[in-house]
């Protein structure tokens, strides 16, 4: 917040400039065989469809959320089945098909 003022012109000090950012380990974790049927009728309980729908529509495509949440109508094909994320919205400013 502070950086973004000092962009506008704010003249102010960052209090917490001195202080360096905590280093997070990387985790990975998959769901276990075991795991999967449990997994999926929790989502199917969701009762916001919209959630519901949205999870869905990350698993099955392996998009990102930034490029899920933003997604419309008008970027998808139906009679080919392409998704079509355009360079603007995508992270590595390349478009993206997704089949």
């Amino acid at each position: 917040m502070f950086n973004r003022a000092a962009e506008w012109g704010w003249q102010g000090e960052n209090p917490v400039a001195h202080i360096s950012l905590f280093k997070e380990a990387k985790r990975d974790r998959f769901l276990l065989p075991e795991e999967v049927a449990k997994f999926f009728h929790a989502v199917d309980m969701e009762a916001k469809e919209t959630i519901r729908d949205f999870i869905y529509v990350c698993l099955l495509t392996g998009a990102r959320r930034a490029n899920v949440q933003p997604m419309r109508c008008l970027q998808i094909d139906f009679t080919l089945q392409i998704w079509t994320i355009s360079a603007a919205d995508a992270q590595g400013e390349e478009t993206i098909a997704v089949t």
